[in-house]
This record gives C-alpha cells, sequence and structure tokens, in this order.
C-alpha cells in the first residue's frame, strides 16, 4: 500500500526543495515496492511454500463466451475513506474447530486400526505461510504402549506422531507445527489411532481400545494474500459464493446511488446466485450505498455512475477489478448502460457464470432461459417418475467399509405441499448389500427418515422363503421380512431388495433418508475374530423414490414453508408469478433483507430468480396476480397500514394487538387437540406494545387476488431486520418460524395462527370429499341418516304402489 504523508502549514512552508524532492522520491519507490511485493510474515519463508500463482497470460486477457464481446476498460480514480470492516483480505490467522470441520463432538476413535478424517477448502485468493494444529486427546490406560500411538495427517503427510505411555492417558495437549507447503485447495485432516493391549491374540473390538480427540481441538492457519490475486470471472463463485467454507463470509452488495427498483432486481438476481452457487444461507450479504468497504465487494453501477474510482461501461459489462481501498481484495463489478442493460449483465453472471473469464466482458444478448415449470426447481426431487439414488447421491457415498457400524445419507428435497394424506407415503424401493458371515445373526440396517425409524432388516445369511421365516420365528432369531426379496449375487455378495414407504408425517421438506448398517461382531476363540476389512455394506444406485401420483394440495398460510424451502414463491424456481414490494425509498437494511430472502430462494432451488418483478407501493396493483413478498420497517411501507385489516395484528387504540383467531362455523372436538397446540394457539390477549419494537414475520392470502398468497417481513426499526435475516440463515431457527405469524428475537421466536385458512392447488373429487369430512363427525352423521331416510322413503314409495 502507498505510505501516504501529511505536513502542518509551518512543515511546507519552511522545507528546501532538496528535501521536498527527497521526500518524493521515497514514496515513488515506496509506492513501487508496495504494488509489486507480497506481504510475508515476520519468519521468512522461501518460494517453495507459497501456493502456485497462475501466471498465464490468457488470465489477464479479455474472453468471448456466447453473447459475450470485447472488453472495455474500467475509469480509475482517487479512493475515499471507508469504516473498518470484518474479514478484510490481509496478513491474518483463521482458527479452525473441529465442529467447523463438521465433528458433531469429540472424535472417538475405537478398535486396534482406526482413522477419522476431516476435510476443507482453503481461499483461492491467499495463501498459507504458517500452520499448527492446536489439539488434546485422552486414551485408554489399558493401552500397551511400545504398540499404541496416534497419528496425525495432514494431506498424507504425517506431521505428529505420539505415543501412550502409562499415568498419561487425560488432558494431553499437544501444538503441532505443520509445514505450509503441503497445504493445498482442498485439504484433509486425519488422526489415525493404532491400539492394543495384550501380546496376544487380542479382540480388535475390545471396549479397552480407545482414544478421544478433544472437541477444543483447532487447526491455525497464518495466511497472506496472493500475488497476483484472482484477476479471472472464471473464480468468481470461489470468492463471492464458496461452498463448504468454514469460517463466515460477508459480501458487501454496493449501489452507488438509492437503486431503483431495476437496479435492485439485479442485485437480486445476483443474490440469488450466491445463494445457489453456495448451496448455503451463511453467506451475509450487506446492501450498502455510496460507500465501498476495503473488501471483496459485488458493485453495480447504471449509465454513468461512478464510486471510488470505478466506473460503468458504455454497455452491460461484467468485470473483477482490484479493490481501490485494499488491493488484496476484488471488486466484481455489475454494469449496464441504463436498467434494462444492469439487469441482462445480472442475468448473465447468474446463468453463464462458469462460461465467463478473463477481467471483463460485455454482454451483447439477453441471457434468458425459457420459463420454468412449477415444481422443477433443480435441487428439488422430480414429482413425476421414480428417482435413483444415483441421482441424489455419489456413488462412493452410498458405500461403507472397513466399519463395524455406518450410516448411509440420501439427501433430497421434495415440494412440501405433497399431499399424501390416507396413504402409505411415497413408495421405495432400496437395493442393498452386506457381509453375510455365519456369526453375524444379530446383524442389521436400520432405515429412517429425519432420524423417524421406519425399517429394521436382518443382515443375517439365509434364504428368503415362508419355511424360513417360520423356522426363523420359531428359533427366536431375527426374520427377513416378507416384502424383502434376495437378487443374483454380485462379486460373491448378494444383492437385496426390500419394499418400503416413506410416511408422511416423517416428511419435511428438506428430507434425509439414512441406512444404518450394524454388524454384529462376535469373537470365535484366539486369534479366530472377524477381520473388520471384511465388512462392508453397500445401497445399490438403483435403489429409488417414487412422489409422482401424488397432488399437490396445501393448507395455507404457513410460514414454516416459506422460511425452510421459500415457498409457496418458489413453486416456479425463476420466481415468475412473485413480486417484491419495498418501499419507495428502500434503506440499507430493508435493501440487506430482500437481497437475504433472494439468496434463500437461491439456494432452496438451486436456480437464480430470473423472472420476480420488484415494485414500490405505487405500482402494486400492476402485481395483483401474482404472490406477494412485502417488506418494510417503520412508517416506510404504506401497505402495514392499507392492509391492516388483513395482517394477523392490529391496531386498538393505539396498541398493536395479535387478533383473536378466526372463529368456525364447526364445533371444535376434543380429538383434535386444539385446545393443547400451545406453539399455534392465538395469542389475541397478547398486547405487542409490552415486546418494545418488534420484527415480526406475517402470511395471509394476498388482499389482491383470492388463491394469490403474501408474506409481510417487518420491523418497527429499520435495525430490527437483521433479526429476521439471521433466523432466515440459522438451520436450528428457521424451522421455529411457523403459522401465520411469527415474533423474532434474538433469543427466541413465538408463533400463531389467527389467519383464516385457505387452500392452494386441486384435489380429486373423492379425495376433496374425504378431506372435507375428515373432522366432520356431525356431517357424516346427517349426511348417513338423509341417505337413510332417502332410501326409507324410496321403499316406502315402492311398496305403496305395490298394494295400490
Amino acid at each position: 500500500m502507498p505510505i501516504k504523508r501529511k505536513f502542518s502549514r509551518r512543515q511546507i512552508a519552511a522545507p528546501v526543495l532538496g528535501m521536498a524532492t527527497l521526500v518524493c522520491a521515497i514514496g515513488l519507490v515506496l509506492q513501487t515496492a508496495a504494488a509489486q511485493a507480497v506481504p510475508t510474515p515476520t519468519a521468512t519463508a522461501d518460494a517453495a511454500t507459497a501456493p502456485p500463482v497462475a501466471t498465464d497470460a490468457s488470465v489477464n486477457a479479455p474472453a468471448v463466451s456466447p453473447a459475450l464481446a470485447a472488453p472495455s476498460a474500467l475509469a480509475s480514480g482517487t479512493t475515499e475513506a471507508v469504516p473498518a470492516w470484518p474479514g478484510v483480505p490481509g496478513n491474518r490467522t483463521v482458527s479452525i474447530s473441529l465442529r467447523e470441520l463438521g465433528a458433531w463432538g469429540a472424535p472417538r476413535l475405537t478398535g486396534t486400526a482406526t482413522d477419522r478424517y476431516f476435510t476443507f477448502r482453503l481461499r483461492p485468493d491467499e495463501a498459507v505461510v504458517g500452520a499448527r494444529l492446536v489439539m488434546g486427546y485422552d486414551y485408554s490406560p489399558a493401552l500397551l504402549p511400545e504398540l499404541s500411538h496416534l497419528v496425525v495427517a495432514v494431506n498424507g503427510q504425517n506431521v505428529g506422531l505420539f505415543g501412550t505411555p502409562p499415568g498419561q492417558n487425560l488432558n494431553n495437549q499437544r501444538e503441532i507445527p505443520i509445514p505450509p507447503s503441503i497445504f493445498a485447495r482442498n485439504n484433509e485432516l486425519r488422526f489415525q489411532f493404532v491400539g492394543h493391549y495384550t501380546l496376544e491374540c487380542e479382540n480388535p473390538y475390545n471396549s479397552t481400545l480407545w482414544m478421544v480427540i478433544h472437541e477444543q481441538t483447532r487447526l491455525e492457519l497464518d495466511v497472506v494474500p496472493r500475488n497476483p490475486g484472482i484477476n479471472d470471472l472464471r473464480q468468481i463463485a470461489d470468492l463471492f459464493a464458496p461452498r463448504g467454507s468454514f469460517e463466515p463470509v460477508r459480501i458487501p452488495m454496493v449501489f452507488a446511488t438509492n437503486p431503483g427498483p431495476e437496479t435492485v432486481r439485479a442485485a437480486g438476481i445476483v443474490a440469488s446466485w450466491v445463494g445457489a452457487a453456495s448451496a448455503s444461507r451463511t453467506v451475509d450479504l450487506q446492501a450498502l450505498r455510496n460507500s465501498l468497504p476495503p473488501t471483496n465487494a459485488i458493485l453495480f453501477l447504471r449509465g454513468g455512475e461512478m464510486l471510488a474510482g470505478i466506473s460503468s461501461t458504455s454497455g452491460s459489462g461484467i468485470s473483477l477489478v482490484p479493490n481501490p481501498n485494499n488491493p488484496a481484495a476484488r471488486v466484481l463489478v455489475v454494469s449496464g448502460a441504463d436498467d434494462e442493460g444492469l439487469v441482462r449483465a445480472a442475468r448473465a453472471l447468474a446463468t453463464d457464470s462458469r462460461s465467463l473469464s478473463g477481467t471483463s466482458v460485455i454482454v451483447t444478448g439477453d441471457h434468458l432461459p425459457a420459463a420454468r415449470k412449477p415444481y422443477d426447481a433443480p435441487t428439488w426431487i422430480p414429482t413425476n417418475r421414480k428417482v435413483k439414488f444415483g441421482e441424489l447421491a455419489a456413488k462412493n457415498d452410498l458405500n461403507l467399509e472397513n466399519q463395524i457400524a455406518g450410516i448411509v445419507r440420501v439427501n433430497y428435497r421434495v415440494p412440501p405441499d405433497i399431499f399424501t394424506w390416507r396413504t402409505l407415503g411415497a413408495p421405495a424401493e432400496i437395493r442393498y448389500r452386506a457381509t453375510q458371515l455365519p456369526t453375524l445373526d444379530n446383524s442389521n440396517l436400520n432405515i429412517a427418515l429425519n432420524r423417524q425409524a421406519l425399517q429394521s432388516i436382518s443382515l443375517a445369511d439365509h434364504t428368503f422363503t415362508d419355511r424360513t421365516i417360520k423356522q426363523k420365528t420359531e428359533e427366536g432369531k431375527p426374520a427377513p421380512l416378507p416384502n424383502a426379496r434376495l437378487l443374483k449375487p454380485i462379486d460373491g455378495v448378494s444383492l437385496r431388495t426390500l419394499d418400503f414407504h416413506l410416511p408422511a408425517y416423517a416428511t419435511q421438506g428438506r428430507d434425509q433418508l439414512t441406512f444404518g448398517f450394524n454388524f454384529d461382531i462376535r469373537g470365535g476363540g484366539d486369534c479366530q475374530n472377524v477381520p473388520l476389512a471384511a465388512m462392508v455394506g453397500s445401497v445399490d444406485s438403483e435403489s429409488w423414490v417414487d412422489f409422482s401420483g401424488f397432488p399437490h394440495y396445501a393448507a395455507m398460510p404457513d410460514l414454516q414453508m416459506f422460511s425452510s424451502m421459500g415457498f409457496p414463491f418458489t413453486k416456479m424456481a425463476d420466481l415468475s408469478e412473485t413480486a417484491v414490494v419495498l418501499p419507495s425509498n428502500p434503506n440499507e437494511a430493508e435493501l440487506g433483507l430482500y437481497l437475504k430472502t433472494m439468496q434463500l430462494m437461491g439456494e432452496s432451488t438451486g436456480y437464480p430468480v430470473l423472472r420476480h418483478v420488484v415494485t414500490d407501493t405505487t405500482g402494486v396493483d400492476k402485481v395483483a396476480d401474482k404472490d406477494l413478498l412485502v417488506i418494510g420497517s417503520g412508517n416506510s411501507q404504506p401497505l402495514i397500514a392499507q392492509w391492516s385489516e388483513k395482517l394477523p395484528i392490529s391496531n386498538v387504540a393505539g396498541q398493536r394487538r395479535l387478533r383473536e383467531a378466526v372463529g368456525s362455523w364447526r364445533p371444535q372436538y376434543r380429538w383434535e387437540e386444539s385446545d393443547t397446540d400451545r406453539e399455534l394457539s392465538p395469542l389475541g390477549s397478547i398486547n405487542l406494545a409490552r415486546a418494545g419494537s418488534i420484527a415480526v414475520a406475517m402470511g395471509f392470502e394476498s388482499p389482491l387476488k383470492k388463491g394469490r398468497n403474501a408474506v409481510f417481513l417487518y420491523a418497527d426499526r429499520a435495525q430490527d431486520l437483521a433479526k429476521i435475516s439471521a433466523a432466515m440463515s440459522d438451520p436450528d431457527r428457521w424451522n421455529q418460524i411457523r403459522g401465520d405469524f411469527s415474533l423474532i428475537t434474538n433469543q427466541n421466536i413465538e408463533t400463531a395462527k389467527v389467519t383464516p385458512t385457505y387452500y392452494l392447488g386441486g384435489l380429486p373429487v373423492v379425495s376433496k370429499v374425504r378431506w372435507f369430512l375428515r373432522d366432520q363427525p356431525l356431517a357424516v352423521a346427517i349426511s348417513g341418516l338423509l341417505a337413510i331416510a332417502a332410501f326409507a322413503m324410496l321403499g316406502y314409495r315402492r311398496q305403496r304402489k305395490r298394494r295400490s
């Protein structure tokens, strides 16, 4: 960085010409050196320590992709002062805990030879110049010190070896230096435990063979910016939408002036790209106006706008330039000559980011793919056909080896309005293989959906016949299920198949199907134990699940569908049926919540929000046929008053209260347990004035068109909108947003259901009648009596005719 010297008037008047010339020369030399040197720590590190830097001339050359033409230059100018900003690229130390690497708790290593590994990625614009592992561990006092030890390895290279001396088995603390040269973009930290408790034949699964790595263990990395830094648009996803980041990522989205609706829409498209590309909601997007912080940022420029010396292009363009306030940081510039051009550039970034290269491109054509169809989001499971597990998980993730017990996980997302009422649920078929040995009679495979147990299958070696089932049952041993079948062996291991169903009560939208293999290891005498390497379990990629044939039907409003899946807006992945209503002059907090919500939509669907509409209160009537997402704070959003009769909260004598639940014409029955449902019980007696400044999420039917949906995100103070953003970013909290009203604080979330229920979707006639009569015993009784009376009258008339 250039060194700037400031002098008082006396100092300026006094110096001679020679001294002034000397100062200028020194300043020039320091400026040149700062521009060329890489910041380094105090310790000396040779060139081999730093990761390789791409020097191909093509990196800095403009590239042309479909509808992209020659680059344009960006004007340079003076920098402006900005406030301090966290996470500024530069010399820093990063501390990574085991929990941040994916550990659920303190890793426990058991058996005679066990390892546990964790993977992590480093930022592409930083290089490691120093590293150390600060760890603690405990081990069993029964371990033989001459045969037992712990090996710590990074990227396959051993960096630590520790024995197990007697009497020192608790609270061992170590700090292991790690050579920086072994780090790469993708890294692996591995703990390998070898344990023995006797010099003779031993049971490799004995309970005395254990070691525990302390949960407080952390990896500390000293990092510096790379020189040169990232200068290629091909790597923008790693900077602005990183996947699997172990540390919080904050990306400011900057506007040179107060943005209009189309500029805001362009920013929303880019925010949804961040959510889709990172597959995460944890990237913190913050809206700023007329202020460029000294960190990686996304800047939107329209027409002749300029900020910190960065100006817009003459046409639609995407550029990656150094941040004038910090040469180690990068600014992704999305610019256009007008509103249409800016939106065109945003769409190109969201749809063609993988094809971009060079430092800048000009967008010459509109990248607007064909409109999406309902429920076809890329991250949602198709609901019109069977879906194989090979489409949902990598083949390696479906296999387990060398484990006594292990879990295969299959993650998928299903539209939250799938209607499986009064059915067994979605049908599924699992094909699986497992080691079959005579001593494994109690081995089993446990199937669960979202931690709800579904099936438990014996893995014992037998043929699936009715005679075997009867024999096993009489012997008191686990018998195979009647719907399990044995298929032909593959590589000596039999392939079995089992039909089951995914019940509606366990389906949540973001679902995880787990298959837990548990092998019953029994010792066969001295030196006759089954080797761990013989334990193999796998789920075949041809296994499938089928959600086709179910209608889409849901009771609304339901804020849990919104907070978890962005529904009902994400019914169309490109949000073609969605309008966002902002204040006429939105502040930074309102813009920030809008960007967070668009990020949520992109993360949920895996697709950018290319077709949503942004408007203000004056244009809300023009979008009456769309689902409405309304954002506002204080008095900036007039719809809080205009729609007061439709909202869950009301203003009575200057005091806000939660409305009483809308009464039903039908009686309430005890088996419905509506009087014991505390989570969504009406809170009409609560005076919201006692809550102080509130931040709320409200769902209701659109006041502009029947059957359309509205979600209102509101806070009394603009800064409290951040509470809503934080809740929607935290997987432990977003499922707590429920009903049609959620009062959100930093500590908890209170929910209620008070507005009338309406329904989305449709049902077949028979299902609709059954759904209506599901909790109407009086209607069923009256209908039955009327039917009996009608048959009786018909019989009476026939009898009279016969007599006459």
